[in-house]
């Protein structure tokens, strides 16, 4: 450790031990920690928003929807005309299209990626399918 002649530490030896006496971290390390950190919370702000292009009404229940950030779901998109046209998936797209539990997607979602985007949500849409799952059999 460098000492000043009055026999205390230098001001180099303070800036790599600040964050605790015990710790000699160099101040390279900190800055690239500190780098890294507004890295990550930037990197969470923005994102993707799927309502471009879209009304902002919903097209069943004719009221205004709400944009709000929705996790990807996976594994319930029809893979072809007949799947889409039974089902879950005929009464989730003609009685609830933007019930606000996801966003379906084939998306994979890669390390460093949110996982999310930014999709219309109807509150008639979220109380329809509701209702049906309170009546459908399980």
């Amino acid at each position: 450790m460098t000492k000043t002649s009055e026999g205390h530490p230098s001001a180099h030896h303070r800036m790599q031990t600040f964050l605790h006496p015990t710790m000699n971290l160099p101040v390279s390390h900190l800055l690239s920690l500190v780098a890294l950190a507004a890295l990550a919370f930037t990197g969470c702000a923005k994102l993707d928003d799927d309502t471009a292009g879209q009304s902002g009404l919903c097209e069943v229940h004719h009221v205004r929807m709400t944009k709000r950030p929705l996790h990807f779901l996976h594994g319930m998109i029809p893979m072809s005309k007949v799947e889409a046209e039974q089902g879950e998936w005929k009464r989730r797209t003609d009685f609830y299209p933007h019930p606000g539990d996801g966003i379906h997607s084939t998306n994979i979602v890669l390390p460093g990626q949110e996982g999310r985007a930014l999709a219309y949500v109807c509150p008639e849409c979220r109380r329809a399918q509701r209702q049906m799952e309170k009546t459908s059999p399980r």
